[in-house]
């Protein structure tokens, strides 16, 4: 309770009555005993068990809209944050009147415009409500409605239900009195300083001069909305009834409660007209009625200048006579100054109300019953009758309005002529603006005629019986395929802008009719009658009817959102065709589902059975037009396009079915042909009859069967034609004959077949036998050949022997060639393979004589090489592997020669083992001189140590060599070759390092926005690795005792590397 109560009801409660007496038991409790209150709470929990918890109301913040800005400087500004935007003056100069709520100031421009319509914004939240019925009966228990009163004709003639009335007014009643905050203290105000009542500031002049600040009211903390009061109208009141009059005889005290109670009941008077007066003011606005669900103000204050004002004329008696001559007067002048009342104005009046041009309209809207048109032809109609009311006006009335005003005797020629002229000009504006008013307020009557906010959608006309009425419409709209979519021939928007663009040009369409004042022809009038028209004889056209004109702006409005809304409806009729836009590219998918192989008979029964019930869906469910309000659409053209595109498909869908199935038959009778014509050829060898021979099993087990179901499979086919009701050409029933025929007769074909084959093995395996005769006699003889092999030794025969080695071996080849063959045709004869043994046994004597000359040829061509060539061009450690490795086989070979008894070819190993033996003692003099590390340094000391000059030339062989002695200082060479050797691995050291340096790039990064750069990071990380590892391998090659060489190279690479340290770390720390 103590929070309901600190929160005004904003918690769940109690229903109200069950809240109420709950609340008066609380207070009568509160002075009881203990005893009494835990009854009384026990009490009131049983209650609320049993009650139920209903939602309270929501407080008056929300139920009633503030209709004030409280937080404006100024007093009672309206509430303006969702209505209009601008200054508080502006807000309250809205209000003034109807016209003046479309007015703003623009003070950029320093004028008045007209203020732009603002789209209302979905409000969200609790909205207003009148009160429930209940509390508005009891509000007005003793204010009933008569029937038949006054007030009661009056709610008929305004269409005001009671509840609409009833909460209405009690809305209006809270607004009046508790929705305006007024405080009494703040409306007689009284100086805080020097406590001087009836201030209108809030400080006495006195206290205002000596610079007091005022403090707010103690009340209201200074949020009143009422000005305070005048204090003179107080003391005029006390006046005007005499007061001290009735007051000379009455006590002092009683004067003094008496005047306070007449003040305090002014004061109050003052209070309530002045909310009143605030909320008439604030309800003038009809967003402001709107927003706080008040939808009248009862009897309201006329508004100034609403009310014809009854002047001297019309008082009894007329005026005194003392007024009469004056206004005599007065009545001349003004007869004489005011141009706009002549015979020309009534010529033209009775010109244009008279002949026609008053009603004439500046379009040509289609009646109920005129025949629809497409918005193309209803655009260039209307433009049409712009143009030819303006060549009517512009010609025809224009030239009979000059005429009147060439016979106007009173004002041309006068000094009123130029007043004339523009009350001429003022009065021709009028009657073209009024053409076009009628015809913008035709247009809008015209388009009202399709104003009703539901219409039958497009669904919903579909199901309209032939005797339903149908909506009123004027326009025809197509539907049509585009591309994959099914869209509206013209498109809303394409629609609704071209009729707005005829309602703005026949706004404008009279704006260029000139002035008749500088379109007289000066020929047909007097030239003292022209003297006033030959000044600023400028080309000035008639007062223009404009596009931000409100009842424009208001009528555009109406007929856009009519449009716009009918349009909608309209589009709803491309949803009828969800179903059915597919069909604009089925023929692709169509296309792709033939392609399929896999798809089955049933698939394409079904595939066609689809497409055939949207093909009657289509005839029957879709109509060819859906008339609906504001426009008709035209469907017939779609639906006999989708038809057309369903019948395509079908044809496709069927002739693929037949075009396959030719295919298919032909293909079956050329298979059938090519078996017959395979299995009939002559056998000669027996591949070919084995070949037969598989071809006819092949063809029994499993390749006929094929055929079968190939062909069974193909009346399937044929027959799902046939129930689609699909036409064949005689092409495909000869193809289907044709194949039944091939089908009947196969079998008896294949037998005659088979006997044939049985004769044809029997002579191939007969041929076969004496070929295999013939391998193994040559076999025999190549194996003789081999065997003579143990008696050559000749090394001078060599080459004579590795010939006859490589026929004997090619022989060999082509006999296992040979072999393969005999072998796969006596595996494809049923046979047995046989093994050859000749061939192998031959194959494996022949090897060893193949391996011993083939390395007694090697070694005599690498020896001349070796001895005889350039010194300096061999590479020792080849030669050192190549001895090496034929004096292994050279003693394999001569092991397996003595193991097989054989003498001759194992003396011949036993002599290259030996040579190669005495050739490998001079291997080291030949690592010692081609060393590639030896500089001219070390000639000259090779040079001293054998005793004459040798250098590095082409000149020098081994053999020269070993002929000079020079084997006989090996120990002197082998050293100087040594130290040759170590510093070569020095020298190659330094050039890696200088290598490795070459890619590498300083690469520097700028540094944010300071225009400053840093080192990059990885720059700095290959960098700091690469010195690292150099400075290391740069100290040992120092203490190498073979880098005197190269001890300035390696002292100048250790500095730069140091010094490149000492800069990279020192910039790192700085940076």
């Amino acid at each position: 309770k103590r929070m309901e109560a600190a929160t005004d009801g904003m918690q769940f409660s109690l229903s109200p009555r069950n809240h109420v007496a709950s609340t008066q038991s609380n207070t009568g409790l509160q002075g009881g005993s203990t005893l009494l209150a835990s009854r009384a709470g026990l009490a009131e929990s049983k209650t609320m068990l049993n009650t139920q918890f209903v939602r309270s109301s929501p407080p008056k913040t929300m139920q009633y809209p503030a209709i004030l800005d409280e937080f404006s400087r100024t007093l009672a500004a309206p509430y303006g944050e969702e209505l209009y935007h601008g200054s508080n003056s502006g807000r309250i100069g809205a209000h003034f009147s109807p016209l003046a709520a479309m007015l703003v100031w623009k003070a950029e421009h320093k004028c008045l415009e007209w203020r732009a319509q603002q789209q209302s914004k979905d409000r969200r939240g609790p909205q207003p409500e009148y009160a429930p019925a209940d509390v508005l009966e009891k509000a007005f228990e003793g204010e009933k409605i008569v029937p038949h009163s006054p007030i009661d004709l009056e709610l008929r003639e305004a269409k005001l239900s009671r509840r609409m009335f009833h909460g209405g007014m009690l809305r209006y009643r809270y607004y009046i009195g508790d929705g305006i905050m007024a405080c009494p203290e703040c409306v007689r105000v009284v100086c805080p300083t020097c406590a001087c009542q009836g201030v209108m500031a809030g400080l006495c002049n006195e206290c205002h001069e000596d610079g007091v600040t005022w403090t707010s009211c103690n009340s209201c903390g200074g949020r009143g909305t009422v000005a305070p009061i005048n204090p003179a109208w107080i003391d005029n009141a006390e006046h005007f009834v005499g007061l001290e009059r009735f007051c000379q005889d009455l006590p002092g005290d009683v004067v003094e409660r008496t005047l306070d109670e007449v003040r305090a009941e002014m004061l109050d008077n003052y209070l309530g007209a002045s909310k009143k007066a605030i909320a008439d003011y604030v309800f003038k606005d009809v967003k402001s009625r709107e927003r706080a669900l008040v939808p009248f103000v009862p009897a309201p204050v006329p508004d100034w200048g609403s009310v014809l004002f009854v002047g001297i004329e019309g008082t009894v008696g007329g005026p005194p006579d003392e007024w009469r001559a004056g206004i005599e007067q007065n009545r001349d002048a003004i007869v004489r100054s005011l141009t706009v009342c002549n015979q020309s104005s009534l010529r033209l009046l009775k010109l244009w109300h008279g002949t026609g041009y008053g009603e004439m309209l500046l379009v040509d809207l289609p009646p109920p019953s005129a025949p629809l048109q497409d918005i193309d032809r209803f655009f260039e109609k209307q433009r049409a009758r712009c143009r030819e009311a303006y060549k009517r006006l512009d010609l025809q009335w224009f030239e009979e309005v000059r005429a009147i005003i060439r016979e106007e005797n009173l004002h041309l020629g006068s000094p009123t002529e130029a007043r004339f002229f523009r009350s001429i000009s003022a009065l021709l504006s009028l009657q073209t603006r009024a053409a076009v008013s009628q015809s913008v307020a035709a247009f809008v009557e015209f388009f009202r005629r399709f104003s009703n906010p539901k219409p039958l959608t497009p669904a919903e006309v579909t199901q309209l019986k032939d005797t339903d009425e149908r909506q009123n419409a004027f326009l025809v709209i197509k539907l049509t395929p585009r591309g994959d979519e099914i869209r509206l021939k013209h498109p809303p928007e394409v629609v609704s802008e071209k009729i707005l663009k005829i309602f703005r040009e026949l706004v404008v369409c009279l704006n260029e009719i000139k002035e008749p004042e500088h379109c007289l022809n000066e020929n047909s009038v007097p030239e003292h009658r022209l003297q006033g028209t030959s000044a600023n004889n400028k080309e000035k056209f008639l007062w223009a009817t404009t596009l931000e004109e409100q009842y424009v702006q208001q009528a555009e409005s109406i007929v856009e959102s009519t449009v716009n809304f009918n349009m909608a409806n309209v589009m709803e009729s491309l949803h009828l065709y969800d179903e059915y836009a597919h069909l604009l590219t089925e023929e692709e998918r169509v296309r792709e589902f033939v392609k399929d192989s896999s798809k089955s008979i049933e698939d394409y029964l079904n595939k066609y059975k689809s497409l055939r019930d949207l093909d009657l869906a289509i005839r029957h469910k879709l109509p060819g037009e859906i008339r609906t309000q504001l426009a008709c659409v035209d469907c017939w053209e779609l639906n006999e396009s989708l038809r057309s595109k369903i019948a395509e498909c079908i044809r496709i869908l069927l002739e693929s079915v037949a075009s396959v199935n030719l295919e298919r038959n032909e293909k079956l009778c050329k298979s059938f042909d090519n078996i017959v014509a395979t299995l009939n050829k002559k056998p000669g060898i027996a591949l070919e009859l084995v070949d037969l021979e598989q071809n006819l099993e092949q063809f029994r087990g499993t390749t006929l069967k094929e055929l079968l179901d190939e062909f069974a499979d193909i009346r399937a086919w044929q027959n799902m034609l046939f129930e689609s009701e699909h036409l064949l050409t005689p092409k495909d029933f000869t193809a289907t004959v044709a194949s039944a025929f091939w089908v009947h007769t196969i079998d008896g074909r294949m037998n005659t077949r088979e006997n044939e084959l049985r004769v044809d093995r029997e002579r191939i395996e007969l041929q076969f036998k004496q070929e295999r005769t013939r391998f193994e006699a040559n076999l025999i003889e190549s194996l003789n050949h081999v065997n003579k092999f143990k008696d050559y030794g000749q090394r001078k025969q060599m080459d004579e022997y590795l010939e006859k080695i490589l026929a004997l071996k090619e022989n060999f080849e082509s006999a296992k060639f040979d072999a393969d063959k005999y072998r796969e045709r006596e595996i494809m004869l049923g046979w047995d393979p046989s093994e050859f043994e000749k061939l192998t046994e031959g194959i494996e004597k022949l090897q060893p004589y193949d391996d011993l000359w083939e390395l007694v040829y090697k070694f005599t061509n690498e020896e001349k090489k070796w001895t005889r060539g350039p010194l300096f061009s061999i590479v020792p450690e080849t030669v050192d592997q190549a001895a090496n490795g034929m004096a292994k086989r050279a003693m394999k070979l001569q092991g397996f020669f003595e193991q097989s008894n054989l003498p001759t070819p194992a003396s011949v190993a036993k002599k290259i083992k030996e040579d190669l033996d005495a050739f490998k003692q001079h291997l080291p003099l030949l690592h010692a001189l081609c060393n590639p590390g030896l500089r001219q340094r070390h000639w000259d000391d090779i040079s001293e140590a054998v005793g004459f000059a040798m250098e590095r030339e082409q000149a020098f062989t081994l053999s020269r060599v070993i002929d000079m002695d020079v084997h006989l200082h090996m120990e002197e060479l082998q050293q100087i070759s040594d130290s040759a050797a170590r510093e070569y691995g020095l020298e190659t050291t330094l050039e890696s390092m200088m290598e490795q340096w070459a890619p590498v790039n300083f690469e520097l990064k700028p540094w944010k926005d300071t225009e400053t750069y840093i080192v990059n990071s990885a720059t700095v990380d290959e960098m700091q690795g690469l010195m690292d590892d150099h400075i290391i391998k740069s100290q040992t090659m120092k203490g190498s005792p073979f880098a005197k060489p190269f001890m300035e190279k390696i002292v100048e690479i250790e500095g730069w590397l140091l010094n490149t340290q000492e800069i990279m770390d020192m910039w790192m720390k700085v940076q």
